[in-house]
């Protein structure tokens, strides 16, 4: 497969298990989630590429952001091999055949074993995955064992077409040859990791923002009833907001909650 059949249709031509639709649908919500996350990246995310002679292979390692856990990036690779049909794909890498890798838990738990019995999976990189994805298939979230779109590609796929990287020569260009997966797998958090880390930085987060959320609220309160002016607590009225808190943990309710003097 190579990385264009995978974008216009990752079940392969002539599968119609999701229709062209549903396809354009998913395709353009990724690339608005896409240049969401670009804004945020400042338009940059942290890639390695770097060309292994002997196979002629190219490979290019990126940093995927995570959408909804900030500071948090996923792992992805791509490998590029020619094919039969390279001499008419020139310098575009969308013709070479692919291969993919991800610590991502959606690529994970429901196509790594998908990918690696399609030959779609790369076999360097297999010290890194999940030794269940390796072993064991989906059979509940990809009964099918379909080949399907991962985000975390789709953003390393449009990030290449932002920047000309599917272009060979430029991608050539920024190539190093001096490392190679020796180099990155160093770099690279193996998968089993990666889930624990995200759960548990997805869980501190949402903990920070509901502490956020209740901090406001007593603020918004506090105001509401004259304790806090122009954002300052006044000195004079500390020892009632005490008292509101002294009284709420012994069940009076008075939705100052989380409220402290400062």
């Amino acid at each position: 497969m190579t990385l264009e059949q995978y974008i216009r249709n990752p079940m392969g031509k002539g599968n119609a298990t999701i229709s062209l639709n549903a396809r354009i649908t998913m395709q353009n919500t990724y690339k608005k989630k896409f240049h969401t996350v670009m804004l945020k990246e400042k338009g940059q995310f942290k890639t390695k590429m770097f060309y292994i002679k002997q196979s002629n292979t190219y490979v290019l390692y990126i940093k995927v952001p995570s959408e909804t856990v900030k500071d948090f990036y996923y792992d992805v690779v791509f490998q590029f091999q020619p094919n039969n049909d390279t001499k008419e794909a020139g310098n575009n890498l969308m013709k070479y055949d692919i291969k993919f890798f991800s610590n991502d838990p959606a690529f994970v738990y429901t196509y790594a074993n998908t990918f690696i019995q399609h030959d779609l999976f790369i076999k360097q990189l297999a010290s890194k995955m999940s030794k269940t994805a390796i072993k064991q298939k989906a059979e509940e979230k990809n009964p099918s064992n379909t080949v399907g779109y991962v985000k975390t590609f789709y953003f390393a796929y449009l990030y290449m077409v932002e920047k000309n990287l599917v272009n060979l020569t430029r991608f050539s260009s920024l190539c190093s040859t001096n490392i190679g997966y020796k180099d990155i797998i160093t770099e690279i958090e193996d998968a089993d990791s990666k889930i624990a880390d995200r759960e548990a930085e997805g869980k501190k987060q949402v903990h920070q923002r509901q502490e956020k959320r209740k901090a406001d609220n007593d603020i918004n309160i506090a105001k509401s009833i004259g304790l806090i002016k122009n954002n300052k607590t006044n000195v004079k009225m500390v020892h009632k907001i005490e008292s509101i808190q002294q009284k709420k943990s012994k069940g009076n309710k008075t939705g100052i909650g989380h409220f402290k003097k400062g």
